[in-house]
């Protein structure tokens, strides 16, 4: 009933704006997208900070906080695969613990499996960018994205990501061109990791693509600038 008010409907992702425009069709004239705002400057100058790890072990990393969308349990299940498997290789994630029972639970089932010293929850960090650049891939395993920060702050640093099939993942990645994008199963996933971690040209592929994929400093904000001006 407030349409007659409204301006414009602003959208994180064309996918997002799809689903609502096919829920309210007379959205579709007054609707625009608006990515989230990075300012890829700040994002490679933090990424140059020295990462206080001991040692050099090869590591995955997840960044996002601790809430069931994230679905850390499911990403603790790939790991206790990916041991099973033989394959080393730490997995480190990075996010605050904004849902405590999800902490607790998340806790529990690496303790339950042994991986105290594999599946590593490193807690809150202000520069993840840091520890994005050194990671073998980044994970996101969401159950749904809309448009993933984390998919393109890694792609900025030209560091492969491997992403659940969200609508966010489809419209960011390109399957085994830019990225890696896998179904929702723990098994399917482990496989795909074990495939890409196995396979040095395919590395290679996405990183040299993503060094050749071009962003503008602050996309967001270019777009909501041009938007007033419009």
């Amino acid at each position: 009933k407030y349409d007659d008010c409204i301006t414009g409907y602003i959208f994180a992702s064309k996918s997002s704006m799809n689903s609502a425009i096919s829920c309210c069709p007379r959205m579709k004239d007054k609707a625009v997208v608006v990515h989230n705002f990075l300012n890829r400057d700040d994002i490679l100058r933090k990424s140059s900070e020295k990462l206080g790890l001991n040692g050099k072990s090869p590591f995955l990393l997840s960044v996002g906080n601790l809430r069931p969308e994230k679905n850390y349990m499911r990403q603790v299940e790939v790991m206790k695969l990916l041991v099973k498997k033989g394959i080393t290789i730490q997995w480190l994630c990075i996010g605050s613990t904004v849902n405590e029972s999800v902490y607790q639970e998340v806790k529990r089932k690496i303790e339950d499996y042994h991986l105290e010293k594999k599946f590593i929850l490193c807690g809150a960090d202000e520069n993840p960018y840091k520890y994005m650049r050194n990671a073998e891939a980044v994970m996101v395993l969401s159950d749904h994205e809309s448009w993933s920060l984390v998919i393109t702050e890694a792609m900025i640093l030209g560091v492969p990501v491997i992403a659940t099939n969200t609508s966010g993942a489809q419209e960011q990645l390109i399957d085994k061109e830019t990225g890696i994008i896998t179904g929702f199963e723990a098994t399917e996933i482990a496989n795909k990791i074990e495939k890409f971690l196995g396979d040095k040209n395919l590395q290679q592929k996405i990183r040299s693509n993503l060094q050749s994929t071009n962003y503008n400093k602050e996309t967001g904000l270019f777009e909501f600038e041009n938007l007033l001006r419009a």
